[in-house]
């Protein structure tokens, strides 16, 4: 079957994904749907998505109207890249469920959705069997690196052999978005940060990175682990130096220039010898001063420890896009359900070219 995608929300993740598709014979772009105000000129002259990209082929006309994508153009995937947030986009799935299409998503909260609303998962899984379609939340992070890829390699292992799970994501954002600068707490004083991350601990949302809890939820599921303690920090990085990022003004010295999170799980039924030691730490480190790094440590209770390093792949919405690129492939012979698919893909694949 020949994959017929609809892409709404033309983002930086989005128009980069429909960038590959107009080039790809496998595959046709066949929607590509926004609703922002940046559009809106686009849309009332009938621009097309290739003259916005510059690409020679003109693909299918940019619209904010999602239905009639799926009347005239029969989309069978569609590509949701509009908000991390599962409140935001549930009614974008219901819609594609109703029209039997599938959904792929780089949404944080789609990855994992049982950690945030068990109600919530159940039912889309439920109304996606019904429609024999398939709903995938997987991203960077949460979907792969400190999640699915540690879990995986972990899983060699029988979980009761598992002494801990350390993961770790270093990730320099000097070149990154300045919506990401912005959301890490860059140009911010260290009492501010302190401020607008309280107000994300109590549930606001737009701060800080998205999913770090839902990670660990989600290994220590792939652990089997019922009963435990989950914790979690985050903290400013303070620039050392002035620092100048591509998308944004000079970060002072002084300044907040990134954050720096941890979240552990302590087993409460764990063996008295492992009683103070996480049975599964994540750390994420997202600055503007730093190396990018990522791996896994899987330490044995034989006293062995196994490691994997993910270091050498590319970071953000590149690494994204070509995630959601693999999936539109994959989505249609998943089984049906909310993140039903059992599929891996190959580290490789994020490499650095």
């Amino acid at each position: 079957m020949r994959a017929k995608v609809a892409v709404v929300g033309l983002g930086d993740i989005g128009l980069g994904l429909c960038r590959i598709l107009l080039d790809d014979s496998s595959a046709s772009l066949v929607g590509a749907v926004d609703t922002g105000e940046g559009y809106k000129s686009h849309i009332s002259s009938r621009a097309r998505i290739g003259d916005v990209l510059g690409e020679s082929r003109a693909g299918p006309e940019i619209t904010d109207d999602i239905e009639k994508v799926y009347r005239e153009d029969n989309p069978n995937i569609l590509v949701l890249a509009t908000s991390s947030n599962l409140d935001s986009i549930k009614d974008s799935i219901d819609l594609a469920i109703k029209n039997k299409v599938h959904v792929v998503s780089p949404a944080e909260q789609l990855f994992f959705p049982e950690y945030f609303d068990p109600d919530e998962a159940a039912r889309i899984d439920e109304a996606a069997r019904k429609a024999y379609v398939s709903v995938i939340g997987r991203g960077v992070n949460p979907g792969l690196v400190t999640d699915l890829f540690p879990a995986h390699f972990a899983g060699q292992y029988h979980p009761d052999n598992i002494a801990s799970i350390v993961v770790h994501r270093h990730d320099n954002t000097l070149q990154r978005r300045h919506a990401l600068l912005k959301k890490t707490g860059c140009w911010l004083s260290p009492e501010e940060f302190s401020e607008k991350n309280k107000m994300a601990l109590e549930g606001k949302p737009g701060f800080g990175h998205v999913g770090l809890e839902m990670s660990a939820a989600y290994m220590a599921d792939a652990l089997e682990l019922e009963d435990y303690t989950m914790r979690f920090s985050r903290n400013p990085v303070i620039a050392s130096e002035d620092i100048k990022p591509d998308d944004g003004d000079m970060i002072k010295k002084g300044q907040v220039c990134g954050l720096d999170e941890h979240c552990r799980i302590f087993d409460n039924n764990a063996d008295p010898e492992y009683d103070n030691i996480p049975r599964i730490m994540i750390h994420l480190r997202m600055n503007a001063e730093q190396l990018n790094s990522n791996g896994v440590k899987v330490g044995l209770k034989d006293g062995l420890i196994k490691e994997h390093d993910y270091s050498n792949i590319i970071n953000g919405d590149q690494a994204t896009v070509r995630i959601l690129h693999d999936l539109v492939f994959q989505v249609m012979y998943s089984e049906p359900g909310l993140n039903r698919m059992d599929y891996v893909p190959d580290p490789a694949m994020l490499l650095k070219q």
